[in-house]
């Protein structure tokens, strides 16, 4: 074992002291240890493991009570750390390959919209369609399904490019947030195939007011964006415990686990969850300080 590869497992300052010290004791009362086992030996399960082993995926654990702190439902310590262990022997033993390296999925669309609206008539076919199609898409005719999706700022350059940008854009496909900011989002309307369309061509379906539309809008992007993130995240974490185990399950028990820097996760491998709540959150501050400035303002000038 290198000198240099290999040292005692790191802990992120990413999560409070408290946290780190309920889950060293959480392994230090999992009974669910092998005392000793030998080179060579498959780790098939969580109970294959020494606890000097479970203590060096702390680390891990660590990193899912991070992420899940973010989230309006939280688990506990103890809950993570069942969970880590679950991920990892999950249609998986050290016997099994350990290169396989997880992919992010892109945004779902036009999943991560809600249906809350219809085509008052027939809409034009999409502006970057090279050759038009021979007859109206059933996905523009009048009466389809119009479906209201929130874009954040990284997500409008990818579409539109890092501007300037064509007063169009804004006229007819985004209303009702704050896309010139860094922290910018805004709503867009969508067909069943995905493809931008111009609200003018839109109504709100029977009985779903602009405020209903709004919410499940913002709902239904950070439902699906939560469990896209977070699936990548877990899969990273559960990756970087398995390559360790091989290596723990080739050498056999009798030294120090050993956790190499390229089995570590450094912070900037994870991915940050980006919720659009959070973000109309912001804005909604940010018009609330305004209004209260202005009513101050307002109310010093009728006194004088």
């Amino acid at each position: 074992m290198s000198a240099q590869a290999s040292s005692p497992v790191a802990m992120s300052d990413a999560v409070p002291e408290q946290q780190r010290r309920l889950l060293l004791d959480i392994v230090t009362n999992d009974s669910d240890v092998k005392e000793s086992r030998s080179p060579n030996t498959p780790v098939l399960k969580p109970g294959h493991l020494t606890k000097g082993e479970k203590m060096a995926l702390v680390d891990l654990a660590e990193k899912l009570v991070a992420m899940q702190k973010s989230l309006p439902k939280q688990a506990d310590e103890a809950r993570c750390y069942q969970v880590l262990l679950g991920d990892i022997f999950k249609s998986w033993t050290s016997k099994d390959k350990t290169d396989h390296s997880p992919a992010l999925l892109p945004r779902k669309l036009p999943g991560m919209n809600a249906q809350v609206g219809v085509l008052k008539t027939n809409h034009p076919e999409p502006d970057d369609e090279a050759e038009k199609p021979p007859q109206q898409s059933a996905a523009r005719l009048a009466g389809a399904p119009a479906l209201l999706g929130m874009i954040l700022f990284p997500e409008f350059e990818a579409m539109y490019g890092e501007g300037p940008w064509d007063e169009p854009i804004w006229e007819d496909t985004l209303w009702g947030g704050d896309i010139m900011s860094l922290s910018g989002w805004a709503f867009l309307w969508r067909d069943q195939d995905g493809h931008p369309l111009k609200h003018r061509f839109v109504k709100f379906a029977d009985g779903v007011t602009k405020k209903d539309a709004q919410v499940r809008a913002i709902m239904e992007y950070d439902r699906n964006e939560s469990e896209r993130i977070i699936t990548y995240n877990r899969e990273r974490i559960a990756n970087a415990a398995r390559r360790r185990i091989s290596k723990w399950a080739k050498d056999g028990t009798d030294g120090t686990p050993r956790v190499d820097e390229d089995d570590r996760l450094a912070e900037s491998e994870i991915e940050k969850l980006e919720l659009a709540f959070d973000r109309v959150q912001e804005t909604a501050q940010l018009l609330r300080d305004i209004s209260d400035s202005l009513f101050t303002r307002s109310l010093g000038s009728t006194l004088l």
